[in-house]
């Protein structure tokens, strides 16, 4: 039971009312009725001429005018005096006491004397008192009506000699057990069967229990079988006059030796007897005359033994645990065991219950009304109105739990592929969550928190239950969900070139309405930009990122597409030319942004392998055309028409070089090697790249490409 739960069970258990009867357990009866020197019985004193002696008892109970119990527990007490003196008045005190709780009580007087110097004589001193209580136990069976009395629940106690008397009621129930001595002999006659002397009445002396204070047993063989009475000891370790264990009474070594609560104890515990055993340290015997060990120690422990006996051994029958209630649940049955003839006090708060069924027996049946902890106690009181103990039970209905608010809202609205978010609040310990197909979802599970992302189209249910930490449910919530489609919109081109122009479209399509997004340095020339063309200008010559975003009319957005916007300037180039006596020379100088090329001769298309090439004028004038590309695929074209000279005849008879027609420069057009006179390697020439030699001093030596003797001499020009 944890801390909370053991303060609520306190608070509710001051709450409960006190049960009717505190009978048996505390003094309840202020007023006694007193019966004394009742005579119970006669029989024959202990010396010749063995004159009978009148047996008298006195009685105490309470009285009629606040008792009509008719059928209450008798308690017999004998007092102490060592079988040689004492008076039954010795047990006013104990009889008074336990009469105010509710039992019949009698201090019986019982014939005294004996020869303390012979065994013998003792011996017959104890069975002739044994005779007068079992004629005492006799004597109120018989005449149990007159007293109020139940005969089947008879107790006998005493102190010291009195304590033997009880010890032999219980169990020395056999003739064969009888003392030899109690047979007679010399001058001593026979004292007769156990039963056999005080009175005639037909009944037994059997008891339930015996109360030993101070007192010892002639055997412990008596005791001989678990099912013999059970037996409550007090003794003393240092007692002077009667041993705890097995010795002379008083020392005295003419006396027969007892056997004291000690041996008692030990042979009641091998044999399966109940006993109670108090020990005592001070070296005293009838320890009741010392005020605390009265109050502490002997009324009390007598009170809780003399109990077990005649209160009721209630226990639950349902439930047997705690009860737990969810808050829509109210009725609970309640049951104890119980005898025939017991009623039953139920004690429960009547204001957080109602109450269904309650007659004072053992079931009770209510309806718990609030919720929290209720505690319900119910005590059994059987024929002789004696209380068992509390039993109670324990019940907690848990408070309502419930599902304050759900978001979304219900019936709302989302996008496929759109991941969304609902989330549960209340009071709830734990929550299930549901959805009714056709809807496909993604989900990522939490306590109060489900993510889910949308599969399919269309609209589904999402159901959620609440629970509380005991597992009772609470309303349910739904939300009502729509997946909707999100429009997927297509850009004409994602790709766009301006090959110089400042002015560019995007188009969109496959959606209602559209948003673009745009440089902040880039000007949008439409009126509004929600439409599905965009007119741009773009301020410089650089690379853009166009976005545009599309929306249907059911709130669903795309994803962002973006279009790379290019503005790139036209490849430029010069072209420049050469000639020797029959070939035109061509080739592009100062290239910008050109990425390829090609050219055009007399409306011929010749596509080159590298940017220069070689012609063999047809006329007058050539008509040549280069076509320039940029890497974006921006194209230009550069023009040229060339005149064709005739070149000068001053140059070598084999031709491999040639002199230009201005006389400033020699070109070798065919693949060559070109040397200074020293023998340095100069440059190499071929024919698709030729060498323009400027006019030398020296001559320069030309030996062909892949010959080692073939070489010929330029000489100077100036």
């Amino acid at each position: 039971m944890n801390r909370k739960t053991f303060i609520l069970w306190l608070f509710s258990l001051s709450l409960l009312a006190q049960p009717p009867y505190s009978r048996y357990r505390h003094p309840t009866f202020s007023l006694i009725d007193t019966f004394k020197n009742i005579t119970y019985g006669s029989a024959p004193s202990w010396i010749f001429p063995y004159s009978p002696v009148q047996l008298t008892v006195d009685v105490f109970m309470p009285s009629a005018s606040v008792d009509t119990l008719s059928n209450r527990p008798l308690i017999i007490f004998a007092h102490p005096g060592a079988f040689l003196v004492g008076n039954k008045t010795d047990m006013y005190r104990i009889c008074d006491s336990f009469a105010r709780l509710g039992y019949v009580t009698a201090t019986i007087s019982y014939r005294l004397g004996y020869n303390p110097l012979s065994g013998c004589s003792a011996e017959r001193a104890v069975y002739r008192a044994i005779q007068d209580i079992k004629a005492a136990i006799r004597f109120f069976r018989f005449f149990h009506t007159t007293y109020g009395i139940d005969t089947n629940i008879i107790f006998v106690g005493g102190y010291s000699a009195g304590g033997y008397l009880a010890l032999h009621a219980a169990y020395l129930d056999k003739e064969s057990e009888r003392p030899a001595c109690s047979y007679g002999g010399f001058m001593s006659p026979d004292l007769g069967c156990l039963d056999c002397s005080g009175n005639n009445y037909l009944a037994t002396s059997t008891i339930v229990a015996a109360l030993n204070y101070w007192g010892a047993l002639g055997d412990t063989l008596f005791m001989e079988t678990s099912s013999d009475p059970p037996v409550l000891l007090m003794h003393s370790v240092y007692d002077p006059i009667v041993p705890i264990g097995y010795d002379h009474p008083f020392g005295v070594v003419t006396l027969p030796k007892t056997y004291g609560s000690l041996p008692i104890s030990k042979r009641a515990h091998s044999l399966g007897i109940p006993y109670d055993l108090t020990v005592s340290y001070r070296q005293a015997h009838m320890l009741n005359g010392f005020p605390s060990f009265w109050a502490d120690t002997l009324l009390p422990k007598t009170i809780r033994f003399l109990l077990e006996f005649i209160k009721p051994n209630t226990h639950p029958v349902q439930p047997q645990t705690t009860v737990n209630l969810c808050a829509y649940d109210s009725i609970v049955s309640f049951q104890v065991s119980g005898s025939s003839g017991s009623s039953f006090w139920w004690t429960y708060d009547t204001v957080r219950t109602t109450t269904v069924y309650d007659q004072n027996d053992s079931i009770l049946i209510l309806k718990i009304d609030s919720s929290g902890w209720h505690t319900i106690s119910v005590v059994e009181f059987n024929q002789w109105l004696c209380g068992g103990d509390t039993i109670l039970f324990q019940v907690y209905k848990s408070p309502p739990v419930s599902i304050d608010s759900l978001s979304p809202l219900p019936d709302s609205v989302f996008c496929d592929s759109a991941v969304f978010t609902a989330q549960v609040y209340g009071n709830c310990h734990s929550y299930i969550w549901r959805w009714t197909p056709p809807l496909n979802l993604k989900y990522r599970r939490g306590d109060t928190i489900y993510e889910f992302m949308s599969i399919d189209t269309g609209q589904g249910l999402i159901t959620i239950w609440g629970f509380d930490s005991l597992g009772c449910p609470s309303d349910t919530a739904q939300v009502k969900i729509r997946i909707l489609p999100t429009p997927q919109p297509t850009l004409a081109r994602d790709k766009i070139v301006l090959c110089g122009d400042s002015f560019a479209l995007v188009e969109v399509s496959g959606a209602e309405s559209y948003h673009w997004l745009m440089d902040s340095s880039v000007v949008c020339l439409n009126a509004s930009n929600d439409s599905s063309i965009l007119e741009i200008l773009i301020p410089s010559y650089d690379t853009f990122n166009v976005g545009v975003w599309a929306q249907n009319g059911n709130r669903c957005v795309s994803d962002t597409l973006f279009a790379l916007v290019i503005r790139s300037r036209l490849p430029d180039a010069q072209i420049n030319y050469a000639f020797d006596s029959t070939v035109l020379h061509l080739w592009m100088e100062n290239p910008s942004e050109v990425d390829s090329f090609a050219w055009t001769i007399d409306n011929i298309f010749v596509f080159p392998m590298r940017d220069s090439l070689m012609y063999n004028p047809q006329g007058n004038l050539t008509d040549v055309l280069l076509e320039l590309f940029s890497a974006e695929g921006c194209n230009n074209q550069v023009s040229a028409l060339i005149p064709t000279i005739a070149l000068s005849q001053d140059f070598p008879s084999h031709r491999r070089c040639r002199a230009t027609w201005d006389s400033k420069y020699w070109v070798c057009l065919y693949p060559s090697e070109i040397y200074e006179p020293s023998g340095k390697l100069l440059r190499t020439c071929d024919a698709y790249k030729p060498c323009l030699l400027p006019p030398s001093s020296t001559p320069l030596f030309i030996r062909l490409s892949g010959s080692k003797h073939k070489m010929f001499v330029i000489s100077p020009r100036y």
